[in-house]
């Protein structure tokens, strides 16, 4: 099927307002409100929003550190000739499979809560779309599911999958030992 070039612009124009739209309503309100905050008290929101953003920001540098330190293992592993497995599953991805996802939704949950202290006329419950959105967006509509089905048909990952979960961190099942007979 050749999709004609009219309406290739058509879908890029459509995409791209639709993520213009989503970007605009997930991050305006909680950080217009914000900005423009005139309370300059420091809240109980506030604290936990700064503990939240932060504990999720480092879990996705970490993750993504993690991610890094692993690919260059694999890449010297092949320049070597040595086998080593196809995906990084040491560290925070021992729990998570996207250590990364799970860390940028709960920097938006922090955002959240900062925007909650700073504003006291009740715009700040509209703020709440924000991290429900991401949190949407990348557990079910396009951070997850897309690395999940491009991965899914490999037996080393369907294994991986099987024992670590998909998006909030716990503890891994214990690997499935295979006995061999003679």
């Amino acid at each position: 099927m050749v999709i004609q070039k009219s309406s290739k612009k058509r879908i890029y124009r459509y995409i791209f307002i639709l993520q213009c739209a989503l970007m605009t309503l997930a991050c305006y309100s909680p950080c217009n409100i914000i900005i423009w905050s005139t309370n300059s008290n420091v809240t109980i929101f506030d604290i936990l929003g700064i503990s939240i953003f932060l504990f999720g920001f480092f879990f996705e540098a970490i993750g993504d550190h993690q991610l890094n330190k692993y690919r260059e293992k694999r890449d010297l592993a092949a320049r070597n000739g040595t086998k080593i497995e196809k995906y990084c599953k040491e560290g925070l991805w021992a729990y998570t499979r996207h250590p990364n996802y799970f860390g940028e939704v709960v920097v938006w949950w922090g955002i959240f809560l900062l925007s909650f202290g700073n504003n006291p006329n009740g715009f700040c419950y509209f703020s709440i779309l924000s991290p429900i959105l991401m949190n949407y967006l990348l557990r079910y509509r396009s951070g997850v599911p897309f690395l999940e089905k491009k991965h899914m048909k490999d037996p080393e990952f369907q294994e991986y999958a099987s024992r670590v979960s998909p998006f909030i961190p716990w503890i891994p099942k214990p690997q499935k030992v295979t006995s061999k007979s003679e």
